[in-house]
């Protein structure tokens, strides 16, 4: 197997590993508000699909087509955002 090199890196994994790092941890920082603030989200954004983004809320709506326009609009690119319904119920999974 080759070695990753600085030089090399950038080829191997699509962007440079600082770019990759920061947006690892913009993800994590999203994924941890989602599962803390379920209550809330809940609360305010029942029955609605949500973009977290950043570890914050950055578009909400009944629709899934609209919340990735309006994330776009925003300049959020859908694939960088968790989205996600927020259903009213907790689902049971059964394994």
């Amino acid at each position: 197997m080759a070695r990753v090199t600085r030089r090399n890196a950038r080829a191997r994994l699509g962007a440079q590993p600082s770019k990759i790092d920061r947006e690892l941890r913009r993800f994590a920082k999203a994924a941890r508000a989602l599962s803390a603030d379920r209550p809330r989200l809940i609360a305010e954004y029942p029955s609605r699909w949500v973009g977290i983004h950043d570890g914050r809320v950055a578009a909400a709506d009944t629709s899934l087509k609209r919340l990735l326009a309006r994330l776009k609009r925003s300049g959020i690119p859908p694939q960088e955002a968790i989205v996600r319904f927020i259903d009213r119920k907790e689902k049971s999974l059964i394994l």
